[in-house]
């Protein structure tokens, strides 16, 4: 099974100068897994 990017803060690269950048993975249960997948997830505020 691949790795697939379901979210991306696209935002924050306009919002600030990002001198390094860090790739990461979260565990998510229930119907978290379901928005994520449908793209719903909104990092935005996180």
């Amino acid at each position: 099974m691949g790795v697939k990017i379901i979210c991306k803060n696209q935002r924050a690269g306009y919002d600030y100068f990002l001198e390094e950048k860090y790739e990461c993975g979260i565990s998510l249960l229930g119907t978290e897994v379901k928005s994520m997948r449908q793209g719903k997830g909104i990092i935005n505020d996180a």
